[in-house]
Order: structure tokens, then sequence, then C-alpha cells
């Protein structure tokens, strides 16, 4: 009897699932939310129960900024990373806003991301610096400028008080003549209805699930400049490899099946928000390919990535030059397979 009680609890205990804590930014909702909410419903999927994720919205355990150490420290085992909040601890994954114009499609951009990192092994060698491997990724819709006065234009950056949250989108608003300015995200709609700012340069998903567009209702879009940094899922490197062979397996697995159906919601979601936006009042104006010309050639572009190679060297990267150029390359194939497409 004591014997058969012993192997009731040892079985229940052995199917036990595996709890990981994963750290968000955002809410379960939107195109970001709904993007996070796959990758944890693939994971149950794909694991066969296995492993059960315990998720934390809206920074309510660690704030952006502190989910890359949070997750090196196993204050979480999992995590949303986004490297533009770390640009002197990620310096090899800020190269991608160099880059203003890149694949819109979802699944060409997913397909670039993983070639990148197989082929520019920096970017792995970067992430396992912090003791972390990729397991997922997904990205925002393209840019687009919202603002308090009329945007119609390339030249209408011409004087405009502009916040972006990237160094180099900020250059690339001085080079169109914008007066670039930081201000933190939850500062932003209070800045906009004050009068403080201008405008926003940033993605058109984020702009309008944050309701930025309704202090500022002329939005600019800029379909075809992307916003170039992927964002990413990472996993503690010592928790992965505590993790059996089929777990590991699992888990990539779950991440290419949620990209899958990230890659159909972000296939509609430009003309879902912009269809949004039309219906509350605000003046959507499409960048022009003229616009978008001028946008993409700026010198500032070149200047800026030459700037990147440079700086990157002084620290110790000393095939800088190489990485970017085989990121510009691959960017470029990438553009080239997606005009084939279409």
């Amino acid at each position: 009897m004591i014997f058969t009680s012993l192997f009731v609890i040892n079985a229940i205990a052995a199917e036990k699932p595996i709890v990981l804590k994963l750290a968000d930014t955002t809410a379960p909702v939107g195109l970001r939310g709904n993007g996070t909410l796959f990758f944890i419903e693939e994971i149950e999927k794909h694991t066969n129960g296995k492993v059960k994720i315990e998720p934390y919205w809206g920074s309510s355990l660690l704030k952006g900024k502190e989910i890359l150490k949070g997750i090196q420290d196993r204050v979480v085992d999992m995590g949303f990373v986004l490297p533009e909040y770390y640009s002197k601890e990620m310096p090899i994954h800020s190269i991608f806003n160099l880059f203003p114009q890149g694949p819109i499609d979802f699944n060409i951009a997913y397909e670039l991301y993983f070639k990148l990192f197989e082929e520019v092994p920096e970017f792995t060698a970067e992430l396992e610096s912090f003791n972390q491997k990729l397991v997922y990724l997904n990205m925002q819709l393209p840019m687009a400028v919202i603002c308090t006065k009329p945007f119609t234009s390339f030249e209408d950056f011409k004087g405009k008080k502009i916040r972006a949250s990237s160094r180099w989108v900020l250059g690339m608003l001085k080079g169109a003549n914008a007066v670039p300015v930081s201000v933190p995200w939850g500062d932003l709609y209070m800045a906009l209805s004050t009068g403080s700012i201008d405008g926003v340069a940033t993605n058109l998903d984020g702009e309008h699930r944050t309701k930025l567009d309704e202090p500022a209702p002329n939005v600019f879009t800029m379909r075809e400049v992307w916003m170039a940094t992927p964002l990413m899922y990472t996993i503690n490197l010592d928790v992965w490899n505590s993790l059996s062979k089929d777990i590991q397996d699992g888990l990539m697995a779950a991440g290419k099946a949620a990209s899958k159906r990230f890659a159909e919601l972000y296939a509609n979601e430009f003309e879902r928000v912009t269809s949004e936006q039309k219906e509350q009042g605000c003046i959507v104006t499409p960048a022009s390919k003229e616009d978008i010309e001028k946008w993409v050639t700026m010198n500032i572009i070149a200047e800026q990535q030459e700037q990147w190679v440079k700086e990157a060297e002084e620290i110790g990267i000393k095939n800088a030059a190489q990485i970017m150029e085989r990121t510009k390359e691959l960017i470029d194939e990438a553009i080239e397979k997606e005009k084939a497409k279409s």
C-alpha cells in the first residue's frame, strides 16, 4: 500500500510541467501582445504540455531596459529583448536601424533575420555574452510619422520637433531637416498634447495602440521604411541547457509556428490600423515613391554606417566592416526577393 502510494506520488511529480517565467513590456493585446500569446500557446502545444509559461505582462516584473539583465541573472527564464534599449551593450544588433529600407513581407523578413544570425555569427555571440539564446522573433509595422500639424510629404519634416527612440533614426530626422528630440515613451501623449513636441516617428501599430494619434491626428505612413530591429524573445542559456532535447526542439518548433501565425496577422494589420485611424478622424497620407526615395538616399545614412564601423572597431569589433557589408548584402537580397515575389 505504501509502495503504491509512493508510485502514484512519483508519477504525479513526473508529470508536473516545467514552468518558465517570461517578461514582456506589452499587454496581451494588439500586434505585439498577440505575437507573444501565439508563442506561449505554441510552446504548450509543441511540448505536449510539458512546459507552461508564466507571463509577466506590461513591464509588471521588469521594465524594458531591465529584461536583458533580468534574463541573464535568472530573475526570469525568458523575455522580450529589444536591442534598441541596449545600444551600448548590444552594438552589433544596433546595426539594423542603419538600413531604413528592407522587406515589408514578414515571412521574407523572418528568413532574413535567421539567415543573418546564421551567416554573421557575431549576432549570436553577442547574445551569448549575456548568457542567452534566441528562440522566437517578430517585428513591428513600418514607420509612420504622427504629427500635431499637417504632414503630407517629405518636405514637412523641416523644422518640426520629432521624437524617435534610436540614435540612428534621430540622425536621419536631422538629415531630413527635422529637429530630433528624445522623450520617454510614457511621456509622449502629454508632450504631444501640450505642444512640447510636434510629432513621433516610430512603428505605426505602437503609435495607434497607445493612442498617440489622438493628440497627433496627422499620420504620414512610410510603408517602405521598415522598423528594422527585430523583436526578440530569448531564453537563459543555463535554463536552455537544463532542458531535454525534446523540450528544446519543442521550443524552437513553437517559435516557428508562432511566427507563421504572426505573419498572417501582420499581413492585414497595416490596413486595419490605418482604417481605424481614418474612422477616428485622422488624416492619413501615404508617402509617395519620391518621398521614400528622398528618405532612404539621404547622405546621413552612409555617414552613419561609416560611423558605426568606426565606433565598433574602437570597442574591439575587428571585423566591423565585414559585418556591415554582409548585413547590407543580405538585406538587399531580401528586398530583391520581395520585388520578384510581387
